[in-house]
């Protein structure tokens, strides 16, 4: 998993886009996708591999935990934090 942070065009506030490599798993049906203290955010599909959080602030550290749904059950968690931009 890789994330890639950037600055959303025409705001001061950082946007953080997310993306990672597809689950070898073909029975996945998509990913989840939590930040720290926020509600869980669902990418539907396998190969849908970005998801962009523009709910951020500026000075503010991020952690992410990406997972894979397989309709009610989730893989092995994979989790990055976002340093202070």
């Amino acid at each position: 998993m890789s994330i890639v942070l950037k600055a959303a065009a025409g705001t001061v506030d950082p946007k953080i886009d997310l993306n990672w490599t597809a689950t070898p798993d073909t029975y996945a049906t998509g990913y989840e996708i939590i930040r720290t203290g926020g509600p869980a955010t669902s990418v539907p599909g396998r190969t849908t591999l970005t998801c962009s959080d523009t709910a951020t602030g500026a000075a503010t550290a991020y952690t992410y935990t990406i997972t894979a749904v397989y309709g009610v059950t989730r893989s092995t968690t994979r989790t990055i934090n976002v340093p202070i931009c």
